[in-house]
Order: structure tokens, then C-alpha cells, then sequence
């Protein structure tokens, strides 16, 4: 996801960072939790399943019930995705081609601009100030619970 637009390597080093910290902290969350390895193995699988579920990538967010969507609100990939998806397409001057092939068959639709294949996908680019506070949000909230947490864990800071 990145290269396509001239200019947009720091807010996609940016977005990647913030999203992996977030990541890491929720992941130090769910191992210092954990009775047991095993345990802690099927938390932060089952946790990245659903962090791929509610981010975009096999439907629009748009499209869930809303009890679900407010579910994945507590998601990181959500606003990452959504952020890295509009740095790229957003004030892009290439031309996007969508191709299906069915067997031998191909149907290629297009030219898309980048602004069209955003609004195709429920991509806003209004949101990509929103999303990367969210994300930013998430990091802060994940890295004070883990840290209170192995605090807690080891005795640091008890008296």
C-alpha cells in the first residue's frame, strides 16, 4: 500500500507504526492476562481474527448490522486500514482499473479515480484526521493497560 502516491511514505510510516505499538500493547495485554501460554495463544489468535474481520478487508464496514459495527470501533485495524487506504487513493492522479475474471472471461470497469474507488469501498477521506487520533487513542489507552498490568503482575511499585 504504498508507492502509488508521490509524497505518502510519512503518513504511511506514521499509520504502520502507531497500529503496530497498538498491536504490541493490546498483545503484552493478553499475555500478562493469561493463566497460561496456551490460553494466551488462543486470546491473541481469536484477537487478530477479529482485528482482520472488522477492519474492511472482506466487507464494508458500512454493510454490518450495527451492533457489530459498534464492535469494531475497539478494533486498530479499522481506522489503520481506512487511514492507509485514503493515503494512497486520495489526491491520486492515476487511473484505477477493477478486472473480474469468471473462468476464460475477464470484465475490466473503469477508469476510476481515486476519490471513486474510496466512495466503491465506503472510504471516506474526511475520516483520515479521525482515524489516525483513534489509532493514536488506541495506542495510549493499550500501552496504560499494559503497563498497569505488569505493574500489578510483578509487584512493581507496591509497597
Amino acid at each position: 500500500m504504498i508507492g502509488l502516491r508521490p509524497g505518502g511514505a510519512l503518513t504511511f510510516a506514521l499509520v504502520l507504526t502507531l497500529y503496530n505499538l497498538a498491536v504490541t500493547c493490546v498483545s503484552i495485554v493478553v499475555g500478562v492476562v493469561a493463566p497460561s501460554n496456551a490460553v494466551a495463544n488462543a486470546a491473541g489468535s481469536l484477537y487478530a481474527l477479529f482485528n482482520l474481520l472488522f477492519a474492511g478487508f472482506l466487507t464494508a464496514l458500512g454493510e454490518l448490522p450495527p451492533l457489530w459495527q459498534n464492535v469494531s470501533r475497539v478494533f486498530p485495524a479499522r481506522y489503520a486500514y481506512e487511514a492507509l487506504i485514503v493515503n494512497e487513493l486520495y489526491r491520486n492522479d492515476a487511473q484505477f482499473y477493477i478486472s473480474a475474471t469468471i473462468g476464460d472471461d475477464g470484465a475490466p470497469t473503469g477508469p476510476f479515480t481515486g476519490v471513486e474507488m474510496l466512495s466503491c469501498f465506503e472510504f471516506y477521506p474526511d475520516r483520515y484526521e479521525s482515524d489516525v487520533i483513534a489509532l493514536g487513542v488506541c495506542v495510549a489507552v493499550a500501552f496504560a493497560m499494559s503497563f498497569w498490568l505488569m505493574g500489578r503482575s510483578s509487584g512493581v511499585g507496591r509497597e
